[in-house]
C-alpha cells in the first residue's frame, strides 16, 4: 500500500493487504431537496489515490459491494449463480 493510513473494508471490518483486489464505490446525490438519497452508484478497479478521496468507500469483495447495492436500493440483492448448459442437461 503505497499511503499510509489502513484501508477497512466498509462492508465487513477486513484490513487491505498490499496484494488484495479491491474495488472502490461511489454514492452521487444530486441535491434537488435536503431530504435526497444518493442517485447514482459506481463502482471502479482500486486506485490508491482514488482511495483517499472524501466519500469514496472501500470494499474487499464483490460479495460486499452487492451488499452496498443492496442498501443502496433499500432491499436485499441476491446473487443467483450462472448454470451451465452442461449442468442443464
Amino acid at each position: 500500500m503505497s499511503f499510509a493510513t489502513k484501508c477497512v473494508c466498509d462492508g465487513c471490518g477486513k484490513i487491505k493487504g498490499d496484494a488484495n483486489k479491491w474495488l472502490l464505490v461511489y454514492e452521487f446525490a444530486f441535491h434537488i431537496r435536503k431530504d435526497c438519497r444518493p442517485m447514482f452508484f459506481g463502482v471502479r478497479t482500486w486506485d490508491d489515490e482514488a482511495a483517499q478521496a472524501n466519500g469514496v468507500r472501500h470494499v474487499c469483495t464483490a460479495a460486499c459491494m452487492q451488499k452496498m447495492l443492496g442498501e443502496f436500493l433499500g432491499a436485499s440483492v441476491t446473487v443467483v449463480p450462472a448454470v451451465s448448459a452442461e449442468a442443464q442437461e
